[in-house]
């Protein structure tokens, strides 16, 4: 059982360790950090990490959370067209960005990846997830797993802030940019006529329009939990579609959908084709990630649909849901790198992303650990020449030289959209890639 601080420390350092950041964290990837030369920070992670009552990562390292969290800080910026405020370059054309895949186990025997996913994923709620079929229903496609995420009211925003940036949204910067977004004179009243509309749709009067607006435009200014109207002004303040995964209570409760920066685009601006996933269950959003090499098809598949249901977008206008059916495709398909599987459900393709040796550094501690760990249970053997023994030591080695990242396999700017300017696409768009067996 992972106790709650325990997992906020994991997502944390699952965030930091699945990031392509930009930030100089005292290493390069040509100059990794060597545990010899700081041993007291090594100790440091290693207890943080192997504490039942687990630390944060701003305990783990407090200099790596502040340096991430300044530097999306030192890149806030609102758009003097949408006044949406977002982070990050203006044009993310050079951006590579996989939030959704964790560095690769390859290098290591299964019984450390086996500690490690341990820690850092929630296996209960993923099988409770497979039971329902909300995700991994799909042979194709490639297999989730459920990031332990921070849960006190805002975990939308954490679990967002994990996949983008690395960290959760302690500082609440992220929640803070979403209430100026829907404050804004500007971007506010686009918001809220597509709330309006959605409103109309499910049959609330007229007149409770108003204050639902200002209930929801309230929500964000404390710790109230994040609707769904929330998640489509968050997918816009990211610049990137955000997808919702739940079982069929919550696609009741309204929830469940992919959430795409509409507003953002039709502003002008550019928009990372890259999604991030979460997944609703109990009240609680939570991170969805796959480990990079693992799975039938490379690049990695996510499916567009979960509990036998389509994933669909949510809060169109009435002209972006109009058009030949389905009137969503050429939305998902202008958005995300769509394929089509055998038997007509879509599916998103993964970019690959580089990742600097530090990212594999910050988690080299664990990795050793968790081979020790291996050895002394037996279910490796140490000094072994042949099978799971050498792996470990292989493994260990390749860790210890900064060698053990995953190569990359897509190049730099392949996961970001320019939809400035861009033709407007059909109504049935034509030669959507199908993928079969």
């Amino acid at each position: 059982m992972v106790t709650a601080a325990r997992a906020s420390c994991d997502a944390d350092v699952l965030g930091v360790i699945s990031r392509h950041s930009s930030v100089d964290l005292a290493a390069t990837p040509n100059a990794p950090i060597a545990r010899e030369d700081d041993p007291e920070l090594w100790a440091a992670i290693a207890a943080s990490l192997d504490d039942q009552g687990g630390r944060h990562m701003s305990g783990v390292d407090p200099g790596i959370a502040h340096k991430l969290r300044q530097k999306r800080a030192q890149e806030r910026w609102t758009s003097e067209v949408s006044g949406l405020v977002h982070f990050g370059p203006e044009d993310p054309a050079t951006c590579s960005d996989s939030a959704l895949l964790l560095p690769s186990f390859a290098a290591h025997p299964p019984a450390v990846r086996s500690l490690v996913l341990g820690e850092l994923t929630n296996a209960a709620a993923a099988m409770e997830a497979e039971e329902a079929g909300v995700i991994n229903a799909f042979p194709l496609c490639t297999r989730l797993l459920v990031l332990c995420t921070l849960g006190d009211g805002n975990c939308l925003d954490h679990a967002a802030s994990i996949g983008v940036w690395g960290v959760q949204d302690r500082d609440g910067e992220l929640r803070s940019a979403l209430l100026a977004s829907m404050q804004d004179a500007r971007a506010g009243p686009q918001i809220q006529a597509r709330f309006q509309r959605h409103l109309r749709k499910v049959g609330i009067p007229e007149e409770s329009h108003g204050a639902e607006w200002e209930r929801e435009v309230s929500a964000p200014r404390g710790d109230d939990y994040l609707s769904d109207i929330h998640a489509f002004a968050l997918a816009n303040v990211l610049r990137r579609p955000l997808l919702v995964y739940g079982d069929p209570q919550a696609a009741m409760a309204g929830m469940t959908g992919v959430y795409l920066p509409l507003i953002a685009a039709g502003a002008g601006q550019a928009c990372w084709k890259e999604p991030v996933a979460v997944l609703f269950s109990r009240s609680h959003f939570s991170l969805l990630a796959a480990v990079e090499g693992e799975g039938p098809v490379s690049p990695p598949l996510l499916a567009l649909a979960g509990a036998g249901q389509p994933l669909l977008p949510r809060f169109l206008t009435e002209e972006e849901e109009s058009g030949a059916p389905p009137p969503s495709l050429p939305l998902l398909v202008r958005f995300m790198a769509c394929v089509q599987l055998a038997g007509g459900a879509l599916a998103v393709r993964l970019g690959q992303s580089p990742r600097p040796n530090v990212l594999l550094s910050l988690l080299r501690a664990r990795l050793l650990n968790a081979g020790a760990e291996a050895v002394q249970s037996g279910e490796v053997q140490a000094g072994s020449d042949a099978g799971q023994g050498g792996q470990v030591e292989a493994g260990t080695e390749a860790v210890k030289s900064g060698e053990g990242d995953a190569e990359a396999s897509t190049a730099q700017g392949g996961d970001a959209l320019s939809v400035q300017g861009a033709e407007a696409p059909s109504a049935r768009p034509e030669g959507l890639p199908p993928l079969h067996p």
